[in-house]
């Protein structure tokens, strides 16, 4: 390659890179501008895992960017008991969690603090008793 085209692919990553962070701050408007994004820059390049764990962006089984899994705290794609043992020991030890994006996957129930609300919810969706956060809903 010669360095224009180098230089058009560095364009290109940047780009994308912005419009990650975009994703990661854009809510329920993350999966649209997801789609566009993967539709733009399919067959480009591969995306780095790390580089979307570090900007708290899950890829789904379909290959769109999902700008929150709430209840997933330990970002291991599932919520479990280990995703509800991180939220008691959050609440019980006073806020220990200080990552934003964690923090943010904590407030099951969308009222912007993590509690005990939060904590009945996760324990329902483990049980089985929900498939969703209410937070999910607004």
């Amino acid at each position: 390659m010669d360095k224009e085209t180098l230089s058009n692919y560095g364009w290109i990553v940047i780009c994308v890179l912005v419009l990650a962070v975009m994703i990661a701050l854009a809510g329920p408007f993350g999966n649209f501008v997801a789609d566009a994004v993967k539709s733009t820059t399919q067959g480009l390049f591969d995306v780095n895992q790390n580089a979307l764990d570090t900007a708290g962006i899950t890829i789904d089984g379909q290959g769109f960017a999902k700008s929150v899994y709430y209840g997933d705290l330990d970002k291991d794609g599932d919520i479990d008991e280990n995703d509800k043992t991180i939220l008691a020991e959050h609440i019980g030890e006073e806020n220990i969690q200080t990552d934003v994006d964690t923090l943010r996957r904590m407030d099951l129930d969308g009222t912007g603090e993590v509690d005990m609300n939060d904590f009945v919810l996760i324990s329902q969706y483990v049980g089985g008793k929900i498939d969703k956060f209410p937070v999910e809903d607004a």
